[in-house]
């Protein structure tokens, strides 16, 4: 450190000492990093650096920050340099600032408030989250972007549009039924939304036909039950027998014109022998069983065949008693 002041002199009769006192070289020691962040870590003011040789002293200071507040000062905010880096943080929290109030509206569709409105209040920066609220008959459409956000320092809105929300009307039933009242066909349930319309239909019922639409067959669904009646009433069998008869007459009509038309005539008065008016007799016979055996072209016996055989019958018997009396 310096030179004694006895380095120099003249021997004695006693023992002296000379002493030469030394220093340590100064090392520089690594820096100190002084930092200031919010309570997010966010920087709110320039590091600084604090510099020096190992076993040295340091010191940091705290920074005044515009609308912050030191939470606390850190345990290492003195100390000695080393010969490894070291840091120091000053952590602040912002100064609670009122915001704007928020406001959150309730409405229809037409902008119409549905219920009274809500004010959110908060600081500069905190959350805020608005809610919807449950309002009977309405649905809400969606959620606003803006239901939640920060305060700030100037007001916002928050909107919560509803439409009407669809209610069920009551029943429709449709009846199908007789003059009398009695069911012909299972009744239909027709269902909707209350103010919808409804349409039903009328069925297909054999053997009856219906009297007319009712005047509600089509209509509204309300809040009241409604009912449809088809009447019907029974089909004429009446009528479908006459066609048939008509068709049996038809064609009875047309197999006898189809027949041979045969006019009787009276038969000639001739001579013949006994044998020979027995022979015919017996002809004239056979011709009326033939007649009368005979398989029918239609659902009656032809009456001119019948009366022409029967003449011929007569005249054949006629001729032969004639001749049997002249023959006397």
């Amino acid at each position: 450190t310096e030179t004694p002041s006895n380095a120099t002199g003249t021997f004695s009769d006693t023992a002296q000492t000379v002493t030469y006192v030394y220093q340590k070289d100064a090392v520089a020691g690594q820096d100190v990093t002084v930092k200031y962040v919010d309570t997010e870590g966010n920087e709110l003011a320039p590091s600084e650096t604090l510099s020096g040789n190992v076993d040295e002293s340091y010191t940091s200071e705290a920074k005044t920050i515009a609308d912050y507040t030191l939470t606390e000062t850190p345990s290492n905010a003195t100390g000695t340099f080393s010969d490894t880096a070291q840091t120091v943080t000053y952590v602040y929290q912002k100064d609670a600032v009122a915001g704007q109030n928020v406001t959150v509206q309730f409405v229809d569709e037409a902008g119409n408030q549905l219920a009274e409105p809500m004010t959110l209040s908060g600081n500069i920066g905190d959350a805020f989250e608005a809610i919807a609220k449950i309002i009977d008959g309405w649905k809400l459409t969606a959620t606003p972007a803006n239901a939640t956000g920060m305060f700030s320092d100037t007001t916002q809105t928050v909107t919560f549009v509803y439409k009407k929300a669809a209610i069920t009307g009551k029943d429709v039933t449709v009846n199908y039924v007789d003059t009398e009242g009695n069911q012909l066909a299972p009744s239909e349930v027709l269902n909707g939304e209350f103010g919808t319309a409804y349409l039903s239909e009328a069925k297909v019922i054999d053997g009856w036909k219906l009297t007319a639409t009712p005047a509600n067959a089509s209509g509204i669904f309300s809040d009241q039950l409604q009912t449809v009646n088809y009447v019907y009433e029974k089909v004429d069998s009446g009528t479908g027998d006459n066609t048939n008869d008509n068709n049996n007459n038809t064609d009875n009509n047309t197999n006898t014109s189809n027949e041979t038309q045969v006019t009787p005539t009276q038969p000639s008065v001739v001579t013949i022998d006994s044998t020979e008016s027995t022979s015919k007799a017996e002809t004239a016979k056979q011709a009326i069983d033939t007649e009368n055996t005979l398989p029918t072209t239609g659902d009656s016996t032809n009456p001119l065949l019948i009366l022409f055989g029967s003449l011929l019958a007569v005249g054949a018997f006629g001729m032969f008693f004639r001749r049997t009396r002249n023959n006397n």
